[in-house]
């Protein structure tokens, strides 16, 4: 029995996949359980990734106990799934399925390795986040937060949510299952597309201005230093869509 195998296919496939578990220890397949459970509770850990974290590096600028110890734990999961790819079977650009796990570890190290490593590499416990209420010269309080730019690297994992989006089963049979429109589906991809990049956007554009305090900044401008973050972030959308919907947002 080669390497490659098919992925899908006729029972005897199956039977095959089946005693190749048997004869290759530590071999994970797309088709079993455990597999499909991780790859739901990546997705869900992508999600918050995706949709809380520039959330959080824009607008919070104190971290709660319980915030610190949920991005402790995502780490420790992340982490834990970088050991699962390094076991799990994958398929090549023929559909074929990979099994032999040095050709896995060479495939996983050439490039998705290095990314899952730093998205959940403990920056935090060697980098501090910086004086977020240091006074001074603009140029002093840059320094002082420079520290904080770490966080950026975790929107690498965002980057793992294309290729997860892509290549899940689980995914990709719920929408044949349900018997989606293919227009709809697209209408569907559009408008989450819009909303997330007017969430990006809005992320960017208080980051940018609280990064440094600016003063003069359109901010401070409005004086919405001290108004709740959620209130920020509101406000944070709403210029974000004239900026990108007006010639000349006022």
């Amino acid at each position: 029995m080669g390497s490659t195998k098919n992925l899908f296919g006729s029972k005897q496939n199956i039977v095959d996949l089946r005693e190749l578990k048997k004869k290759r220890n530590c071999l994970l397949l797309p088709t079993d359980k455990f597999k499909t459970i991780w790859t739901v509770v990546i997705v869900v850990l992508l999600v918050y990734t995706a949709i809380f974290v520039p959330y959080k590096i824009a607008f919070i600028e104190q971290e709660s106990d319980f915030l610190k110890g949920l991005e402790a734990m995502v780490d420790i999961l992340f982490g834990i799934d970088i050991v699962v790819n390094f076991l799990s079977a994958i398929e090549d650009n023929n559909g074929k399925l990979i099994v032999k796990h040095s050709v896995i570890a060479k495939m996983y190290l050439s490039f998705w390795f290095w990314l899952d490593f730093l998205a959940c590499f403990p920056f935090n416990l060697i980098l501090p986040d910086g004086d977020t209420n240091a006074a001074g010269d603009t140029a002093v309080l840059r320094l002082a937060r420079l520290p904080r730019l770490y966080r950026l690297v975790r929107l690498l994992r965002m980057i793992k949510m294309l290729r997860v989006l892509k290549n899940s089963r689980i995914i990709t049979e719920t929408i044949e299952l349900l018997q989606v429109n293919p227009a709809l589906t697209r209408l569907t991809k559009i408008l989450f597309g819009v909303l997330y990049l007017v969430h990006i956007f809005a992320c960017i554009w208080y980051f940018v201005a609280n990064f440094g305090k600016k003063y003069n900044c359109w901010v401070d401008q409005i004086g919405m230093w001290e108004e709740a973050e959620m209130y920020k972030y509101m406000v944070s959308v709403y210029w974000a869509c004239l900026l990108y919907t007006s010639p000349s947002p006022r």
